[in-house]
């Protein structure tokens, strides 16, 4: 069986005060402690948490690997560096620091 792929945007911004991650273009979630001030990479991960903002793991859990319908495809990844203070335009604003 065969299952309907979705195309989505999925991003995370790197502040000097907080890091903010996006879904689709919307703010999802900020952290503001503890923030890394050095070089990082990324990894793109599957993982739930149960009670978050992707929702509830069902009762019965996703199944094992290879019964699950559930799958993540990731077919590209950017990385860009922040010009300037605030992110490219210079204009960037942090919810809570305005």
């Amino acid at each position: 069986m065969k299952t309907a792929r979705r195309k989505a945007r999925a991003g995370a911004t790197k502040h000097p005060t907080a890091l903010t991650f996006n879904y689709d273009d919307a703010q999802v979630r900020c952290v503001r402690s503890p923030i890394p001030h050095r070089s990082e990479y990324r990894i793109p991960s599957a993982e739930v948490q149960d009670d978050c903002w992707a929702g509830d793991i069902p009762p019965g859990g996703y199944g094992s690997y290879e019964t699950t319908a559930t799958r993540m495809v990731v077919d590209d990844v950017r990385v860009y560096q922040r010009v300037g203070r605030g992110g490219p335009s210079g204009r960037e604003k942090i919810p809570g620091d305005e």
